[in-house]
């Protein structure tokens, strides 16, 4: 064994949090690696103030066995600012040669260490690689398979590079390879690093080369991986190739200055990166969308320039609009703490609210009954539930009486109002209602018996003046395009609608919304003619300083139904999408402040651009089929898969998450479905928003029932 006074060449970094049940295990195989190669090896431990007592495990190691040594941080600043700062330590270090970079977890196994070594006799870099002949992945689930497949891939693309594992960590920087790597400028804090790393060490001009490894899931221990540590990756990308461009030979100084002042005064809080994307999104596409246009004419000297340079704008728009999808999407995902804040308040509970709850029934005899039980099971102590029926629809007020009859907490209301709408049914019921807090609910809702109690807590914790509850489609095996409903709703509560209401804008859901009824009585209830009322009301109280908090629990849910059928789920997106142009035209949007007026234009004026995009698109593709174009625009035309494909990714994940919070089981046939029906699903929801936009232009507004058969019950 040698002593401190020796000069160690080699040096193997293990970043670590929160591995207590690995670390000592782990920095033993390597140190008896180190006496079956006989090398002067060193083992760093960088240790994130882990709770659990890693670092002290790794303090008594280092007491034990001078080849060890750690270095302790205050706090968890991710993967990548701990290599950062082990690096640095390694450079400062005198004699070491050699770094290796490895998982605490037995991820790497330390008897591959000698290959990675030898390798270094042909190759600056070496990469443990997954994905190389003779490497490969154990006891990954499939989802975590496709994620890193397909994170490597797009990485691989986007660079243009040959390496196949982008994203591994195990990796061995051979002699003098870090001194030429400018490694202390990285911006990645988690997976990322892996990615920025490489890269960097191709455009210093390293040889870069891969070895097979097998790669085991950890035994003990829990993964470090998370969606928002996949989604800084995601967006770095693209980041390292533009950056990459700017600083080619050549290229304007203006554009070199523009980058360094945008990283100066760039924002540091992780938990502002959504808000940083949609921002930047929102500012740049019309701008972004002129360039292109402008590339293209720049380029192109024929009769088709009109053509040419309306594709590429096209191309650049859906690229834009994927990336702002994708980019709320996952916002809730962004840290641990930002998937904690979707959700109730645990604890013990006390009412201090009373509610008065509207529901609105037409034509609902076959749901409305078990709608009405689970009302009456709500544990809340102190609430109301008005049930309104049409004056001409006798078959539904008979099964509402019948299923209320006896319990004096509900109360049957006729709307006698000759143009029959939900909005027109709710202010019937507004005169009635008793409570400080009116709710929403539909017929076919089944409604958790904690969930009044659950508002109330939300309401008496963050004194909000609306809180949206969460409705969740559920029947998701019933058919194709009932699967992607299903998740729709799913990121659009759980994660979309957060962002919304930080912003100051929110569009409402069209029950399970819970409003202080002051606030209703100011803006003097629902607009009777509009076909999103649920919008419209969220647009005017955001524009008058109302506050709305957004929660989501699978256990407090209300659940609902997908539409039956594609012409009934056509009639429901049309009158979605013309409720939000009614609301745009309307123009109230425009008393909001700061972020939330060009957020409220682009949420409202959506149906438009899916409109456009539908009619357009297909145009497009047969024009880059059918005719010969500029490598400009064939190039621009791949722009828009990079992040449909992220989103594709997303869903995948997001279905194998639904199903675990639900307790459910996804079939391999789900998967399939879901892949095989991302395109007819976008056609089916384009096709919906240009008859929204030709029924908002011939003024035809009439309400077009979605009919409900329970198949959630």
């Amino acid at each position: 064994m040698p002593t401190r006074s020796e000069q160690p060449t080699l040096c193997v970094c293990v970043p670590t949090y929160n591995e207590a049940e690995n670390i000592e295990p782990f920095v033993m195989a390597v140190l008896d690696e180190f006496d079956r190669l006989e090398l002067p090896g060193l083992v760093l431990v960088i240790d994130d103030n882990s709770p659990d007592g890693t670092g002290e495990i790794a303090d008594r190691l280092a007491d034990a066995d001078p080849r060890v040594e750690v270095l302790h941080r205050s706090e968890k600043n991710g993967l990548g600012a701990a290599y950062k700062a082990a690096f640095e330590w390694t450079g400062a270090r005198p004699g070491i040669e050699t770094v290796v970079q490895m998982d605490c977890d037995f991820s790497h196994d330390p008897a591959d260490i000698g290959r990675l070594l030898a390798a270094t006799a042909g190759a600056d870099l070496v990469l443990g690689s997954r994905y190389v002949e003779g490497g490969g992945v154990v006891d990954w689930p499939w989802s975590r398979r496709v994620i890193s497949r397909g994170g490597s891939w797009y990485a691989r693309h986007v660079l243009g590079v040959r390496q196949r594992d982008l994203t591994g960590g195990f990796k061995c920087f051979g002699p003098g390879a870090l001194g030429r790597i400018a490694t202390s400028d990285a911006s990645s804090t988690g997976y990322g690093f892996q990615i920025e790393t490489t890269w960097k060490a191709l455009r210093a001009g390293l040889r870069v080369t891969e070895i097979p490894i097998i790669f085991r899931e950890r035994s003990r221990g829990s993964s470090k991986m998370s969606l928002a540590i996949a989604r800084e990756a995601a967006l770095m990308v693209p980041r390292l190739r533009w950056r990459a461009w700017r600083e080619r030979p050549g290229a304007p100084l203006l554009a070199r200055r523009t980058g360094a002042a945008r990283r100066r005064s760039s924002l540091s809080s992780p938990r502002r990166a959504g808000m940083r994307l949609t921002r930047s999104v929102a500012r740049s596409w019309p701008v972004l969308a002129v360039a292109a246009s402008a590339a293209t004419l720049a380029v192109v000297a024929s009769p088709a320039t009109a053509a040419y340079s309306a594709a590429a704008s096209l191309f650049l728009l859906m690229f834009v609009v994927s990336l702002y999808t994708l980019s709320l999407m996952l916002y809730a995902w962004r840290d641990d703490h930002s998937l904690a804040e979707t959700g109730y308040p645990e604890g013990h509970r006390i009412a201090r609210h009373s509610f008065s709850l509207i529901l609105p029934a037409r034509h609902e005899e076959e749901v409305l009954p078990a709608t009405l039980r689970t009302l009456a099971e709500q544990e809340h102590p102190d609430f109301e539930v008005l049930v309104v029926v049409g004056h001409d629809d006798p078959g539904t007020e008979l099964a509402a009486r019948q299923a209320v009859e006896g319990d004096s907490r509900f109360q049957i209301v006729v709307d006698r109002n000759e143009v029959k709408s939900k909005p027109r049914a709710l202010n019937t019921a507004l005169p009635y209602c008793s409570g400080d807090v009116v709710g929403v609910f539909d017929a076919e809702d089944q409604v958790a018996p904690g969930l009044l109690m659950a508002v109330d807590c939300r309401l008496q914790q963050t004194g909000a003046d609306i809180v949206q509850g969460a409705v969740q489609l559920m029947n998701y095996q019933t058919s194709w395009f009932s699967l992607r409903n299903v998740l729709e709703y799913y990121f659009w509560f759980k994660s979309r609608l957060h962002f919304h209401a930080k912003s100051g804008f929110i569009p409402l859901g069209g029950n399970t919304v819970f409003v202080r009824s002051e606030w209703l009585e100011a803006c003097e209830g629902w607009d009777g003619d509009c076909l999103a009322e649920d919008c419209d009301l969220g647009v005017r109280l955001s524009a008058r300083g109302a506050r709305t908090v957004v929660a989501y629990s699978s256990e407090l849910v209300t659940r609902e139904e997908t539409p039956e059928t594609l012409g009934e789920l056509l009639k429901q997106r049309t009158r979605w999408n013309q409720g939000f142009l009614q609301v745009l035209r309307k123009g109230e949007w425009k008393s909001g402040s700061g972020f939330s007026r060009p957020l409220a234009l682009y949420t409202l004026s959506f149906p438009l651009i899916q409109a456009l995009m539908g009619l357009l698109v297909p145009l497009a593709f047969a024009i880059l089929l059918l005719v010969k174009v500029p490598i400009l625009l064939a190039l621009l035309s791949f722009l828009p898969l990079v992040p449909m494909g992220l989103i594709l990714v997303a869903e995948l994940v997001g279905l194998a998450q639904f199903c675990r919070e639900f307790s459910l089981r996804a079939r391999p046939l789900d998967y399939v479905r879901l892949l095989a029906s991302s395109v007819p699903y976008q056609l089916l929801l384009s096709a919906a928003a240009v008859r929204a936009a030709w029924r908002e232009l011939r003024g035809i507004n009439n309400w077009e029932k979605t009919t409900h058969v329970g198949a959630h019950l």
